[in-house]
């Protein structure tokens, strides 16, 4: 199963993402899914909850496009590229102008703005 929907909610298999073996809540839903999560290593699992726990305290925020089916970090280097390959060149103004490009909050906001973009049918296409 790759992804799990509750209500209003989508949880991400993060196993089939490389990401480690549990569910991710989706932050950001629309051709571009935000989520956080953690790579593991094998030596984590051998922490018992403790290791665990530093595990899941080192979450990323990763995107995953529906389009391609590929996972990245979701970065302001990410998001730059998908403003200049729609030619979204006020959007990407905005965003430059940012304060704090790399705050989750700002991240998620401009991907939002994007999904919204393209949902309204006025993006290209792009990676």
């Amino acid at each position: 199963m790759y992804a799990y929907a509750s209500n209003d909610s989508l949880f991400l298999n993060c196993f089939h993402q490389k990401l480690g073996p549990w569910y991710a809540l989706a932050l950001c839903q629309g051709e571009f899914l935000v989520y956080r999560a953690a790579i593991t290593t094998p030596y984590a699992w051998m922490g018992g909850a403790v290791g665990g726990a530093i595990a899941a305290g080192n979450r990323q925020l990763y995107v995953l496009s529906l389009r391609t089916g590929n996972t990245r970090p979701l970065n302001k280097e990410y998001v730059i590229a998908r403003l200049e390959d729609r030619g979204m060149t006020e959007l990407l103004s905005a965003y430059t102008a940012e304060g704090q490009q790399d705050s989750v909050e700002v991240l998620l906001r401009y991907v939002e703005l994007l999904n919204a973009d393209l949902a309204a049918g006025a993006g290209g296409s792009g990676p």
